[in-house]
């Protein structure tokens, strides 16, 4: 057993520990967006608190073995630096996009009582939300698949603008859908 080997497991488990975090934040992101009561909502908030630790300990773990496994065998390769950027990006957009959004929603959440208010469901119908979710769920896979392969740095960069516009694409098809059933009484 190398360090190289216990590093490249520790790196994998951070990817395994980032996707499971995408997975939990889709659940609850799902969930909330059907809550209709302040009780509903707060049980699916309460889920993705855990996410505040879980996403970026992963991120962490990843980027500090990654950084290892670059320095002791791969150099600054092309899919290196496009997968390095990409998890920057991913922390970033959760920040920006989602983080923003959730502290506002979430002492408004703890505060409703009964049925949401109109404004409350607005914030939480937020399509950047969604956006902000499959984009960085594309940009992980994207990046799994950098890993895997490894493309030119030319592939790597067009294998991540395709996974940024299969989020937003995907982000918007469920936008829509969702504005049709509300819009239908379903």
């Amino acid at each position: 057993m190398s360090i190289y080997s216990v590093a490249l497991f520790f790196h994998i488990l951070g990817a395994f520990g980032l996707m499971a975090a995408l997975a939990v934040e889709d659940s609850a992101l799902r969930g909330l967006r059907r809550a209709t009561t302040g009780e509903q909502a707060r049980t699916w908030l309460g889920a993705m608190r855990t996410l505040r630790v879980v996403a970026p300990a992963s991120i962490a773990l990843i980027l500090v073995m990654g950084l290892y496994l670059t320095a002791a065998a791969w150099g600054w390769t092309g899919w290196i630096v496009s997968g390095l950027g990409a998890l920057l990006l991913v922390g970033i957009i959760g920040g920006a996009l989602t983080g923003r959004r959730m502290i506002r929603i979430g002492p408004a959440v703890g505060r409703a009582q009964g049925a949401l208010s109109d404004d409350l469901r607005q914030m939480v119908l937020d399509p950047v939300l969604l956006v902000s979710a499959r984009v960085r769920a594309g940009l992980v896979l994207g990046t799994l698949f950098l890993m895997s392969v490894k493309p030119s740095a030319a592939g790597s960069l067009v294998v991540l603008v395709i996974a940024v516009a299969l989020g937003i694409a995907v982000s918007q098809v469920e936008t829509r859908r969702s504005h049709e059933l509300s819009h239908r009484g379903g």
